[in-house]
């Protein structure tokens, strides 16, 4: 078994590095048509999958290794036959029927495989819908599709496995991970100095070093459970060892990785899909994201602070590696620099990464003290290749859904469906679809819930006013805070179990923490302002100026403290002033405006004067000690 498992390791490798090279050259030369390069990134997806399967696995091999040929066999006959599948799309022969056929179980298999069973079965609910939905009653039933149509619209035609959703994995999410893995190796040393930089001047420490270095790796993981695998491994140990309960330590970092989904530039598969649908650049999706990234890590950072000054929680001293923090920064900022610049200047994805991968090798060689070792960068090529492999069986199941969807009009039936329950309200059509996404998102990957929501909400929102990139935004952004919303809860699952908790209470102290978080696609819904899409000057202004406000009075009402610890009308204050807040941004209210901002100058005032004077008594009784 050792020596199989250490041939499977080469192969992995192997296959690893020919599905990266390829891509990179893919980058520069035309290599293939649209379809071929969709088929031969699948291949190398599928191969990658059922290679990793067969060495985890001690039973079920002959069943791996069957699904392994098949798809390598599938994926050959498509490349071999190219030309015949493009002529007979509609109408495939009965060979085609039975490639399709396999196609879509080897599709459904890996992913089974790679990210468990809710996927699959939710895509083999909706190809059974495809055959069968005929027979349905209104407002489900739809026109008769003879089984050989469905096979070649699933599976073997253009559409569904092959089309726009496997084309944002193949052109776009692949190159992306193998950065993130290469930059994972050369820039985490840098990251988590920063983090420790940053925690040691505070009440907070590791805590802080847990939500800074998440949302730094964030910048390129774009990830949520791998963001707390990678940071949280050093974090969580760290909160333990310094006081912190470990539901809180784990919770703490599963809030700060769920928001590496939202973090440019690299915002992960489900970003590059919704610049896709709406047919944007990614580099408009990566500014509209900016700014509420921005609002969703401060509150998280103010509320950890707030949490240890609560609780009392002294921090152990850590000590910080500013020679690293000095010699490694280029490993990190450089790279990333040269994808912001070239997706600024609207260079394609694929050339960005390109680049951004070449500078992620090249920038660390530099220096002596970040130089790393070949099997390390051949590790982060490997790691970043396997995880754009398991994202893109993934999407090509997304695609099932999107096809099935769209070829019946199962989407638009559904979103007459909301419409007719939200009466033409909107704050009542976000609270559906806000839902709607976080109950897809507990079972699905973030691009299926996404896919599935955005198609029966999408229309409705633009229908009652919402600008196309707000109301993905909308979606998308509770498609990736569903990683910390219980019952299946992936992100909070994987804090629990490094840090030892229970599973529900880590959850729950998530939800807690990322509060402000939840309101935020709401904000942006009423305030196009937040996605950088100004409206009206003045008010414009005051959304912006009076964000700071919103979330410091939200923190102190919803954890009961501050500096200090307050009374019950100061609570009652806060909270009032948080209304006034939300309520301004719902209805733009200058009147609810100013009281927002007059409770809360009123309040810092108060809050600093009574700080003030606990100092001044604090010192008196260290003098009278002495």
């Amino acid at each position: 078994m050792e020596k199989t498992n250490r041939v499977l390791g080469y192969l992995i490798v192997a296959v690893a590095c020919g599905m990266g090279f390829y891509h990179l050259l893919a980058t520069q030369y035309l290599i293939w048509g649209v379809f071929q390069h969709q088929a031969t990134h699948l291949g190398f997806a599928l191969i990658l999958v059922f290679l990793g399967g067969l060495k985890k696995l001690k039973i079920r091999t002959l069943w791996n290794g069957a699904m392994l040929f098949s798809g390598f066999g599938v994926i050959a006959y498509i490349l071999g036959n190219y030309q015949h599948v493009e002529m007979s799309v509609g109408l495939p022969t009965n060979v085609d029927i039975v490639i399709g056929i396999f196609l879509v179980l080897v599709v459904i298999e890996a992913t089974r495989q790679a990210w468990g069973s809710i996927l699959p079965i939710v895509s083999l609910a909706f190809i059974a819908y495809f055959f069968l939905g005929h027979h349905l009653p209104e407002p489900f039933w739809h026109l008769y599709f003879t089984p050989s149509y469905i096979i070649s619209a699933l599976g073997i035609g253009l559409q569904g496995i092959f089309g726009v959703v496997l084309g944002v994995s193949a052109n776009m999410v692949f190159l992306f991970m193998l950065f993130g893995g290469l930059l994972y190796v050369s820039g985490t040393g840098f990251v988590m100095e920063l983090g420790k930089a940053v925690g040691v001047k505070l009440a907070s420490g590791p805590a802080q070093t847990a939500v800074v270095g998440s949302a730094a790796v964030g910048t390129i993981t774009g990830a949520a459970v791998a963001n707390v695998v990678l940071t949280g491994s050093l974090t969580i140990p760290l909160m333990k060892e310094s006081g912190y309960p470990p539901p809180l330590a784990g919770a703490i970092e599963a809030t700060a990785s769920t928001g590496s989904q939202m973090t440019p530039p690299v915002m992960g598969e489900t970003a590059f899909l919704l610049a896709t649908f709406i047919g944007v650049a990614y580099v408009d999706v990566m500014k509209a994201a900016a700014l509420p990234a921005v609002i969703y890590f401060f509150p998280v950072f103010l509320a950890v602070e707030v949490l240890a000054r609560k609780l009392k929680l002294r921090a152990k001293p850590m000590e910080v590696n500013y020679r690293l923090l000095k010699n490694a920064w280029p490993c990190f900022v450089i790279p990333l620099s040269v994808i912001f610049v070239l997706l600024i200047m609207r260079f394609t994805p694929m050339y960005a990464a390109f680049y951004g991968i070449l500078a992620a090798v090249i920038t660390p060689l530099l220096r002596k003290e970040t130089r790393p070792t070949f099997g390390a960068v051949l590790d982060g090529f490997v790691n970043g290749a396997v995880m754009g492999a398991k994202i893109g069986v993934a999407l090509a199941c997304v695609g099932i859904i999107y096809v099935t969807m769209t070829t019946t009009g199962l989407g638009v039936k559904l979103g007459g469906v909301v419409e007719a329950l939200c009466g033409g309200n909107l704050f009542l059509a976000l609270v559906l679809t806000m839902l709607l996404t976080l109950l897809l998102g507990c079972g699905l990957v973030t691009p299926a819930a996404y896919a599935i929501a955005v198609m029966v909400v999408g229309p409705i929102l633009t229908k009652m006013g919402l600008k196309p990139m707000t109301a993905h935004f909308f979606v998308f952004y509770f498609a990736c805070i569903s990683a910390l919303t219980p019952p299946v809860a992936l992100a909070s699952l994987a804090g629990a179990s490094l840090a030892g908790a229970n599973y529900w209470r880590t959850s729950f102290i998530a939800v807690k923490l990322a509060f402000i978080g939840f309101s935020i696609p709401f904000l942006f819904a009423y305030n196009p302002v937040l996605l950088l899409q100004p409206t009206d000057p003045l008010l414009d202004a005051m959304v912006l100026i009076g964000i700071p406000g919103l979330i410091t009075c939200t923190v102190v009402a919803v954890f009961n403290y501050f500096f200090t610890s307050i009374t019950r009308w100061e609570r009652a204050l806060y909270a009032l002033s948080s209304f006034s807040y939300f309520g301004f941004y719902f209805s733009h209210s200058y009147l609810l405006f100013a009281t927002g901002i007059g409770i809360t100058s009123f309040l810092l005032v108060f809050e600093a004067k009574k700080l003030k004077r606990q100092r001044a008594v604090g010192g008196e009784l260290q003098g009278a000690a002495n």
